[in-house]
């Protein structure tokens, strides 16, 4: 059963708008200290916290954690780490206090998404298990073969910050590493969005179903401002979301992020980053899945890092793309945007992957043109939607959840696009669904997944 839709909005300003509440009600506050080589956690309610001393060379990262997600749906971390220490430090004591934050919302996700995935699976898992130590291996080795390389030193840091993380969820400070003692514990939160194609690869049946979601860029009137939005349908079992924010001034790189799974923000680059899922209808492709490569949330981190345009971020996210999780991602760069003026060449960039294939191109023109950019979990380039049997599927079931073009949700952006003129009309949009009602959105299809907020357990 699907959840009612989880919106995010942001414009050029990159503020991100949440329910407005008593957000000091369930804060935490911490920072991690490391003295004699030793890490240390404090964490406690903010309101009993002691604030480390200024002027100590020894604080690594502070931090706030505010568990409200009974009051506004989302749950708020924020991590900030000190300059005067090492990237490894960096990261390592982000994922420690993350990891101690977030204790008690992590056991639900388990509960909720992962303990399931082997019950009455072993063949699966054990096939699983030996996929992801091929990989892990292969990226092990090159980190170590290449210690020089700022893509592979990225790499290393994302390890080493999920290790914290492992260590500060078990409250054990067991210090910086890349490997990760088993592959089937806290990394499959992070693989978690492949493991049905990975599963398709290994010649088993899909274990659980992609998340479809609904997205518009929409350029305001005589362009005062750009919105971007992303809707995202998931099930119950994963509304304990958390928005994130990491300021970490990495050397080599600037790492200030927000995301929460489908909707990044990155600073100083001043991009924003979504995605809809895409689906393969073409089972051979699945044959080019493999484990020498590099995990989607891996790539989607060090393109965050490193990109500071959309085409430099559509480069770096495909390094050893492993051909999991199949997207269409959308790049905003608000450096090409000043409110007056139409966005610049470069502003927007798409691109789509299929498996271990993908094409990008900048769509700005178009954007402007039509003054806005709608995805709905339909291919946009004619030959992704040929090799994915994406277009056969149109010529076999009809256009309303198939066609880029004429599919229900197409059509509904299309009309109703012109009525966002400010920030809660754009929420409206993005919260829509009358599919009982709305002749666009009726389809013979149980469950309705023809309306912009989908909601399944909708009858």
């Amino acid at each position: 059963m699907f959840a009612k839709c989880l919106v995010f909005a942001v414009f050029s300003t990159l503020t991100l708008a949440l329910a407005n509440d008593d957000l000091f009600l369930y804060r935490f506050r911490g920072h991690i200290l490391k003295t004699n080589g030793k890490y240390e956690i404090v964490a406690t309610l903010a309101d009993s916290y002691k604030e480390p001393d200024g002027n100590a060379d020894n604080v690594l990262a502070t931090g706030s954690w505010d568990q409200t997600y009974n009051i506004t749906g989302w749950s708020v971390l924020e991590i900030k780490t000190a300059e005067n220490q090492t990237n490894i430090d960096q990261v390592y004591s982000a994922g420690l206090l993350e990891g101690q934050f977030t204790q008690e919302l992590t056991c639900m996700q388990w509960q909720n998404t992962i303990t399931n995935i082997c019950v009455n699976r072993t063949d699966f898992c054990g096939k699983l298990k030996n996929f992801f130590l091929t990989q892990l291996n292969w990226i092990y080795m090159q980190i170590d073969t290449h210690p020089n390389d700022e893509y592979w030193h990225q790499i290393n840091l994302l390890l080493v910050q999920l290790n914290g993380l492992i260590d500060g969820y078990q409250n054990k400070s067991r210090g910086p590493r890349k490997e990760l003692e088993d592959p089937l514990g806290f990394f499959l939160f992070q693989v978690l969005a492949s493991i049905d194609d990975i599963a398709v690869h290994l010649g088993f049946q899909n274990i659980s179903r992609h998340d479809s979601c609904s997205a518009l860029i929409k350029i305001l009137p005589d362009n005062k401002d750009v919105f971007v939005s992303h809707a995202t349908w998931d099930d119950y079992n994963s509304m304990l979301k958390v928005l994130k924010r990491y300021t970490m001034p990495l050397k080599r790189t600037s790492a200030a992020n927000s995301w929460s799974h489908d909707f990044y923000m990155t600073g100083p680059a001043n991009l924003t980053v979504i995605e809809t899922t895409i689906d393969n209808y073409n089972e051979d492709l699945y044959r080019n899945i493999n484990p020498i490569s590099i995990p989607e949330w891996m790539r989607v981190v060090v393109a965050n890092r490193l990109a500071t345009s959309g085409k430099e971020w559509v480069d770096k996210f495909f390094i050893f793309n492993d051909g999991t999780y199949n997207n269409e991602w959308m790049i905003t760069d608000f450096k090409q945007f000043t409110p007056g003026t139409p966005p610049k060449p470069g502003f927007l960039t798409v691109a789509e992957q299929m498996t271990t294939y993908h094409e990008s191109a900048d769509m700005t023109e178009m954007l402007n043109n039509k003054s806005y950019w709608a995805s709905y979990n339909n291919i946009y380039f004619p030959d992704f939607r040929n090799i994915s049997g994406e277009e056969a599927m149109v010529k076999e079931k009809g256009p309303a959840l198939y066609s880029w073009q004429n599919s229900s949700r197409a059509k509904i952006f299309r009309r109703d696009h012109g009525k966002v003129i400010d920030l809660p009309t754009m929420i409206h949009m993005m919260r829509y669904n009358d599919f009982k009602h709305d002749e666009l959105s009726k389809c013979n299809c149980t469950p309705p997944y023809s309306a912009v907020c989908g909601a399944t357990d909708a009858k």
